[in-house]
């Protein structure tokens, strides 16, 4: 029997599952057309079928059914131009990167968050951009 592996896809037109089982791989959407542009997609760390996407202008997005539905998850965050989002693999602490330079911090999967303040007060913050010049 061959094992199904699975990838999830962060594009311009949103988040898609890829499947390959040996043969040719099936890929399908997961939503979130018309949202900006997906740059980064994670499942969390105990319910594989929630799903958190960031993205360029609409910020946080969460499903928590595979990727059927979305909703938008930005109480807290001042900034919606995102680019990463990560999930520490034993507190399911998530975090959100996102221009201007800043990250913000959730403890309760997606629901509330908060300013990493550690990085507002480094003075030369105000000099990073993206792409590195």
């Amino acid at each position: 029997m061959v094992e199904k592996k699975a990838v999830i896809i962060a594009t311009q037109e949103g988040p898609f599952l890829g499947v390959h089982a040996g043969g040719p791989g099936e890929t399908r959407s997961l939503g979130l057309e018309g949202k900006g542009q997906v740059r980064s997609v994670i499942h969390d760390h105990k319910e594989p079928r929630r799903l958190y996407a960031a993205t360029l202008g609409e910020g946080v997005w969460r499903s928590d059914d595979g990727g059927r539905t979305w909703r938008e998850i930005n109480d807290g965050i001042l900034y919606r131009h995102g680019f990463c989002i990560v999930q520490h693999p034993i507190t399911g602490e998530l975090y959100y990167g996102c221009e201007p330079a800043s990250v913000f911090k959730s403890a309760d999967y997606g629901d509330s968050w908060s300013s990493c303040q550690g990085l507002q007060e480094l003075s030369e913050r105000i000099d990073w951009t993206f792409p590195n010049p």
